[in-house]
């Protein structure tokens, strides 16, 4: 990915995240918070395909089982996140809420450092 490799590529897109998140969950200012959402899903945006590629190196004999179990996950993520964190912000405050969606990205940051290494991409010239 990006010639870093798939694991620099995770560990680098959950760094990206919390540092967009807490700048969207700190900041005051409606365009200093626009920038920490659009640098947290730019950067988490890399997070999946990093994960497909892993898929060879953690499952070789069932890649088809791990790949659906990465969209699952991503999909239920998707699909449930949003009422909850709504609920986040209704009962408590809207801070409270991103603040679990910066803990979240956490998450990210504890699966690159367990992704298997890798080597990064090598460009080969013929």
């Amino acid at each position: 990915m990006f010639g870093l490799g798939r694991r620099t590529t995770i560990m680098l897109s959950g760094s990206g995240g919390v540092i967009g998140g807490a700048i969207a969950t700190l900041a005051t200012d409606p365009t200093q918070v626009a920038v920490g959402f659009l640098l947290m899903g730019f950067s988490i945006a890399a997070a999946a395909p990093a994960g497909f590629g892993l898929v060879e190196t953690v499952a070789p004999d069932d890649q088809t089982n791990a790949i659906a179990a990465v969209t699952t996950v991503g999909y239920s993520g998707f699909v449930w996140s949003p009422p909850i964190f709504a609920w986040l912000a209704q009962a408590f405050d809207l801070r409270a809420a991103m603040g679990v969606i910066v803990s979240a990205t956490i998450g990210i940051l504890i699966a690159g450092a367990l992704a298997p290494r890798d080597r990064p991409a090598t460009v080969t010239s013929q």
